[in-house]
């Protein structure tokens, strides 16, 4: 091939939206092109409804949906990514088709069936089925989930997201909303195409040109230490990570002050923890650390155990709130 190997990265601009590619040199970039040629030349245009049974929708969005399908010759439940035309370069598409395929052999991202269609108005790629939904409908208002099954997740999502660093490729848009659940004992990472603020790590939040920035991995773990806090809180830390948000610039001052001189709420509530959330929070993009950090944690003791005597407080309350209810 004559095709040049090396190590620089892709502006945001020139990609697909949803996983990116950070390194253009590799030789999975060279497999994904190939993989991308093939399907640009082998895609026909096909008959939704001869091939599937519609079940009903899952979710929807700017630039499609996802359907809840079944296979009329195999009988499998898949889901069906459906992306309008009219809004999505072929090209674009097959190239993030390819990407998730790719993916997909590792067990906590989504699978894939290696299907790519044309609808009359779509273009679609099937995926495995989650029988329970995502992360986010699974979290109640400002109710934090138990430690444990909070911990399950975090070595999961942060084994994706290696996974991803070494094949050269960046997500973009790590939330809840993009990590599927499959059981008590398994989550997946999903590839979705608009980044979410509260998510947005500080360079991405103050870079006007898309055509500068270059995707970073570390932008991936940004947006994990916010997915671990709101899970671990059920609030998030900030709204967005810019000097206007008076919590983001809390958590700034703190970061650069020793933390044991002043810790804004509510990090107070997760003092094992703190290290931790400089590491992947870290402002710097040139010190924030890796997903895989996490498991240096996970024999730790992540929320402060509560106090007899504020047991003794909660069940006083309750016991008023049984003998009065309104």
């Amino acid at each position: 091939s004559g095709r040049r190997h090396g190590q620089s990265q892709r502006p945001l601009s020139d990609t697909c939206p949803g996983i990116i590619m950070a390194s253009d040199g590799s030789d999975v970039v060279l497999f994904l092109e190939d993989l991308v040629d093939f399907y640009l030349r082998n895609m026909r245009e096909v008959d939704l409804s001869e091939l599937f049974e519609v079940i009903r929708e899952l979710g929807s969005g700017t630039f499609g949906s996802v359907l809840m399908v079944k296979d009329r010759k195999t009988a499998r439940m898949m889901a069906l990514k459906m992306l309008d035309r009219s809004r999505t370069c072929q090209s674009n598409f097959i190239r993030e088709f390819s990407v998730s395929f790719f993916l997909s052999s590792h067990p906590n991202i989504i699978g894939g069936y290696g299907l790519a269609f044309r609808f009359k108005h779509h273009y679609a790629f099937a995926q495995e089925l989650s029988p329970i939904g995502d992360l986010h409908s699974l979290i109640p208002v400002n109710v934090r989930l138990p430690e444990a099954v909070v911990k399950r997740c975090a070595v999961q999502i942060a084994s994706a997201l290696d996974f991803m660093k070494s094949k050269g490729l960046v997500h973009l848009d790590i939330k809840p909303e993009n990590i599927l659940v499959f059981d008590r004992e398994c989550c997946q990472l999903i590839s979705c195409k608009t980044g979410s603020k509260s998510y947005k790590s500080p360079e991405l939040c103050q870079e006007t040109s898309m055509e500068i920035l270059a995707a970073d991995p570390r932008i991936d773990v940004w947006a994990f230490g916010v997915v671990l806090f709101l899970l671990m809180t059920g609030m998030f830390p900030w709204e967005d990570a810019t000097l206007e948000d008076r919590k983001y610039r809390r958590f700034v001052r703190w970061q650069k002050a020793s933390p044991s001189k002043f810790t804004p709420f509510p990090w107070k509530k997760l003092p094992s923890l703190h290290s931790m959330f400089h590491n992947l929070l870290a402002v710097d993009i040139t010190v924030r650390g890796d997903a895989t950090d996490v498991l240096a944690y996970m024999d730790l003791l992540w929320k402060n155990k509560v106090s007899q005597k504020a047991r003794r407080r909660v069940g006083t309350k309750r016991k008023r709130m049984d003998l009065h209810p309104e």
